[in-house]
């Protein structure tokens, strides 16, 4: 893209990018986000109080819908690297938009299941398409853009979030129906959106060479190295869904916290994220860098959670005592979620294959999105069934992950990870305390 180079940083000039695609991948993150958090808080009341469906026909309906996403990402993906990343964007946002009006006008269950399946795939289809348009940025500026992606989602969910919350209080079903059609909207405006988008290396139809059907390049089934660091990152993204999840599930479900513990755990770590992600991803640049970020995050990460298992102990009328340990316990959190993403968006992108973008961003979308479905069953597992104990198996998982990531680099890329060690540590640090 015009203007960046391998030195470059990612400029912002009141909170927008400089870059005129950067700023339009900001956008389009801003609009789709506002639409799915608004239908993450609607879907399920629709399902049940409007549709009148039973609690394991929607349970089953939400999975279906999960397993089409998955899907969507690798087969949208592939196909982006054929037909163009911006035109695979632009057929997802249509068929995004017309399931979701579907969804509030058929008739039957199973056309509805067939929409809800749509809509899912369109949308993992659509992220897909959208990261390999983010892997043509240079090496210095994609991690930070998508950094910069990851605070214009939490702004974007937030006020969906809000929207869908609004939609819930009402309680009725034109309420409902209008939320849902607000997602569609933003998937209309998504076909705006992209035609904004260049038409650079990775965004433009990719014909294969005469003869054949190949686009180049290796294909992420043969890429053992990615396969098996793909695989890593999906167990170790599972952490990223934990935290609310231990809370609700496992403080609140179990051992009687206050309702209120979750809010309280999520606006920390939203605040913290939309402060600092940026200027953390800043930090990481290649392979080793990111390596040794992610080997951090499972110590902040696992320290967050050890803080929590005090919590159970606490008597009930220790409030203040509550919040002060979920708030440490949720910047604790905070910090390795940063330090996390930022290193595994830098993994992904620097072992995909150039002339693969696509394929290898819905591959890495199937295995990841597929461990964090099994996050709750996870979190079920080894809290409630075992406590403080199941906790600390669990996190013991997630370092051993992150720790073993290294050994699946590739050893020509092994030279680079002592590189990034002291900065990233560094920058680690100085954002616990405070981001001076």
């Amino acid at each position: 893209m015009a203007g960046m180079t391998n030195s470059a940083r990612l400029e912002l000039r009141r909170g927008i990018p400089v870059d005129p695609s950067s700023a339009w991948l900001g956008l389009m993150q801003l609009t789709k986000s506002v639409g799915e958090g608004c239908t993450a808080v609607v879907l399920v009341l629709y399902l049940m109080r409007v549709r009148d469906l039973d609690g394991p026909t929607t349970a089953l309906l939400v999975t279906l819908a999960g397993v089409g996403g998955m899907l969507g990402s690798v087969v949208i993906g592939k196909a982006g690297d054929r037909i163009g990343h911006r035109t695979a964007i632009r057929w997802s946002a249509l068929c995004a938009a017309l399931g979701l009006l579907a969804i509030v006008l058929v008739p039957t269950v199973w056309l509805l299941a067939a929409s809800l399946f749509v809509v899912a795939a369109a949308d993992r289809g659509l992220s897909a398409a959208r990261n390999a348009v983010v892997m043509s940025l240079p090496i210095a500026a994609r991690v930070q853009l998508r950094a910069y992606l990851r605070v214009v989602l939490n702004v974007g969910s937030t006020a969906g979030a809000l929207a869908g919350g609004a939609a819930a209080a009402v309680d009725a079903e034109p309420a409902y129906v209008g939320a849902l059609l607000l997602d569609a909207c933003t998937f209309a405006a998504l076909l705006v959106i992209a035609g904004r988008l260049p038409l650079g290396p990775q965004t433009e139809v990719r014909r294969p060479p005469a003869g054949s059907r190949s686009t180049g390049g290796q294909p992420v089934h043969r890429n053992l190295y990615f396969l098996s660091a793909m695989a890593i990152l999906a167990w170790f993204s599972v952490n990223f869904e934990t935290m609310g999840l231990v809370v609700a599930v496992w403080l609140i479900g179990v051992h009687a916290a206050p309702p209120w513990t979750a809010s309280l755990a999520l606006v920390v770590n939203t605040a913290i994220a939309s402060s600092f992600q940026l200027r953390i991803a800043r930090r990481v640049t290649d392979v080793g860098s990111a390596a040794r970020a992610i080997w951090i995050s499972s110590v902040w990460i696992a320290a967050g959670f050890g803080i929590l298992a005090f919590v159970p102990s606490l008597p009930r009328t220790a409030t203040v005592a509550l919040v002060v340990l979920v708030v440490v316990a949720a910047l604790l959190h905070a910090v390795g979620d940063m330090l996390g993403s930022a290193g595994q968006w830098e993994i992904i992108m620097s072992l995909a294959e150039p002339s693969r973008p696509g394929e290898y961003q819905g591959a890495a979308g199937l295995l990841v999105d597929g461990c964090r479905a099994v996050a709750p069953q996870v979190v079920t597992l080894t809290l409630v069934e075992h406590g403080p104990g199941g906790m600390l198996v669990l996190m013991l998982s997630f370092v051993l992950a992150a720790g073993s990531l290294r050994l699946v680099i590739p050893r020509k890329r092994l030279p680079s990870l002592r590189t990034g060690d002291q900065q990233v540590r560094r920058e680690s640090s100085d954002h616990a305390g405070g981001g001076k």
